[in-house]
């Protein structure tokens, strides 16, 4: 074989395992960079079902209150605040009175609108570093930092008269009662 056929065939060869490396290397960074996308959707995925779970940990899934555990932690937190600045802090607990008649008597989604109409009631007359969660059933706590006693039921008496009247009750009828307690 003569020197000139040689060395175009080293050329050849040579320039073919170029195009063959570049092919290589191109179908390597179009892989990677297709699994790197697919990594990012997982995260963002990730991302959003931590988010939920988060939310769903720290409050009620039907009311949107504060869940029984997330207003545990945060009553404590709370406690412990007021009781470093020395201010006063009231905590009450609201109870929907007579709630299994009504689930009895008109179905349960009439009795879960009920339980997101009060939360909805509290919302709109409690402050907004005041906090409201399920405790459970139809009980609900409600924390009052910076409140007195006094205020704090008076606080209680407004929730009951605007629930009552939202659900065109008579004033004095108790579908709401609540006990407050003062933490010093």
């Amino acid at each position: 074989m003569s020197n000139q056929r040689r060395d175009r065939l080293l050329v050849f060869l040579t320039a073919l395992g170029v195009s063959l490396l570049a092919i290589v290397i191109m179908v390597s960074y179009l892989r990677e960079r297709r699994l790197h996308r697919a990594t990012r959707h997982l995260a963002n995925q990730l991302q959003s079902a931590n988010a939920l779970l988060s939310a769903e940990a720290s409050h009620d899934a039907l009311t949107g209150a504060l869940s029984r555990r997330y207003f545990l932690d945060t009553l404590r937190r709370e406690v412990n605040l007021a009781r470093s600045a020395g201010v006063p802090m009231s905590v009450a607990i609201a109870d929907l009175d007579h709630f299994k008649q009504v689930n009895d008597r008109f179905g349960h989604a009439t009795g879960n609108r009920a339980l997101e109409h009060f939360v909805r009631v509290c919302e709109e007359q409690l402050r907004a570093s005041d906090s409201v969660g399920r405790l459970g059933g139809e009980e609900f706590g409600l924390l009052l930092p910076h409140t007195t006693l006094a205020d704090a039921h008076m606080v209680l008496e407004r929730l009951r008269k605007r629930f009552n009247r939202a659900l065109r009750l008579s004033p004095d009828d108790t579908t709401l009662s609540g006990a407050s307690a003062l933490l010093s």
